[in-house]
């Protein structure tokens, strides 16, 4: 996690707090339910992760869709 959030819920507000605007929320949240639905496989999904500036690992697949839907529903 960051250094300065506690929380899952505080690392995903800090996460998706640049996207202020509705519409870039709306296209997020759409982007995120593609990239999370079952028919995308767990290889593909760290290829999109890993082809982010993320620095985070996520040695578990299942893991990452968990938090990357989590993030979605917040928007």
């Amino acid at each position: 996690m960051l250094d300065d959030v506690e929380t899952e819920e505080e690392l995903i507000d800090s996460v998706l707090s640049p996207f202020s605007d509705t519409q870039q929320r709306a296209c997020l949240r759409s982007y995120l339910d593609a990239i999370t639905q079952d028919h995308v496989d767990d290889k593909e999904l760290q290829k999109i992760w890993w082809s982010s500036s993320a620095d985070t690992v996520f040695h578990d697949s299942a893991w990452l869709r968990e938090l990357l839907r989590r993030a979605r529903d917040r928007l």
